[in-house]
Parts: structure tokens; sequence; C-alpha cells
């Protein structure tokens, strides 16, 4: 009678029980895993968006505010001659602004010439940045890149010391179409790429400019992702 109630308390689970609890065991851990990196990835993948809305918008309150100032001066009588100028696909495929309007400072807070009016001519371009660089001033819109291949938008001001500066990391293509006002009624009739707008005084007829920008994230927010062959209109 003792030997059967030791034999029955010393019972454990069988072999495929064993094997039935491990395989569920690694369900259940797989699930949890499944979930946790579907999370991160969605986590990457929203910051990324935010980065690249952010970037956006940034750049286009940069140079929206910028070219809303062409051609001002603070006396009717003082003429600015060409406040408007660009360059239709650079080097780096995308187009280059110079906006004019009298200012004692530059896009860079550099004082501009002496002159009547004083004026400051600020060119905006893209430029790809490969490498560790220092600024080369101590303005504060300067920042060490770290070691990347970074697209940023520059601004070029005609103040002194006259180096470009980056402001914005993460504009890859910046396009520019140009309103012309054929009839002298304040509206734009047509809008070209600059190539169309050839003469100075065709510039002057100049009302309204659309601005394209393509930006993206410093990081990938899909791991693992190939090079993108997609190709994107601006």
């Amino acid at each position: 009678m003792m030997a059967k109630a030791m034999n029955k308390a010393q019972r454990g689970f069988t072999l495929i029980e064993l094997m039935v609890a491990m395989l569920i065991g690694l369900f259940v851990v797989g699930g949890v895993t499944k979930i946790y990196m579907d999370s991160r990835m969605t986590d990457r993948l929203r910051g990324g968006m935010s980065e690249v809305a952010n970037n956006a918008r940034i750049g286009m309150g940069i140079l929206a505010a910028d070219i809303a100032r062409a051609g001002y001066t603070e006396s009717p009588l003082q003429d600015i001659a060409t406040f408007l100028t660009a360059v239709d696909q650079d080097a780096t495929g995308s187009d280059q602004i110079v906006v004019s309007y009298e200012s004692d400072r530059d896009c860079l807070g550099n004082v501009t010439p002496v002159a009547v009016p004083q004026v400051a001519e600020n060119r905006y371009f893209l430029q790809l940045q490969d490498g560790s660089t220092d600024p080369t001033d101590e303005h504060p819109s300067s920042k060490s890149v770290p070691d990347a291949n970074l697209w940023q938008l520059y601004c070029e001001g005609n103040g002194s010391p006259g180096n470009p500066q980056p402001l914005l990391s993460g504009i890859e293509s910046m396009q520019f179409l140009y309103g012309v006002d054929e009839d002298s009624d304040g509206v734009a009739d047509s809008f070209g790429t600059a190539e169309y707008v050839t003469t100075q005084d065709a510039w002057k007829q100049v009302v309204a400019v659309r601005i394209g920008l393509l930006s993206y994230s410093g990081e990938k927010a899909l791991q693992g992702q190939g090079q993108d062959d997609h190709i994107y209109h601006v």
C-alpha cells in the first residue's frame, strides 16, 4: 500500500506533454517578440514621417518668408533693379534662387554692403554634405554635421564674411515655378521655370513663386530596406 502511494506521488509529465508545453511557450514568446518588433518599427516610421514633415515645413517657412520680401524698399522712390534671379537644375539637379530686398542684414545676419538702398542678396541652394565638417563661422544657425551623406539647404548672403552656411538638413530636391503677370493686373497669368523668364523686365513681372521641396528623414525608418529606386517628381 505504501509503495503504491510513493509511486503515485512521483508521477510527472510525459515527454509529449513537455513538448506540447514547449511548443506553446515558443508560440507565446514569438508572438510577444513580433508585437514588440512591430511596435518599434511603427515608432521609427512615425518618427521618420514626423521628421520629413518638419523638414519640409521649416524649409518652406524659410524660403517663403524671404521670397515674400523680394523687391522691398523702404522708399517708393528707390528701386532694386533685380530682386529675383534663379538657376534651373544646377549640378545637384535642384534649382537655385537669389532674393534681393532692402535690409542691413543678409540671411545669415551679416551686415550688407553700405549703399542707397542697402540691399541684402540671399542665394539659396542645396549641397551634399558627405563628411564631418564644422561651420566656418560661429553664426547661431551653424552647426556641426555628423559623418553622413546629407542634403542640406544652404544660404549665401552678400554680407561679410560671405561664407555659405547650412540652414537645414534633409532637403533632397528644391524646385521653383515663377508666376508672370502678363497684363499688369497683379495676378499671375502663367507659371514656368527660370528658363522661361529670360529678361530683367520679365523678372519684374514675376508676382508669385511656387516652391517644391522633397524632404527625407536622416535615418531609415524601415531597417533592412535596400536602395529606394522610386522616381519622385517635385
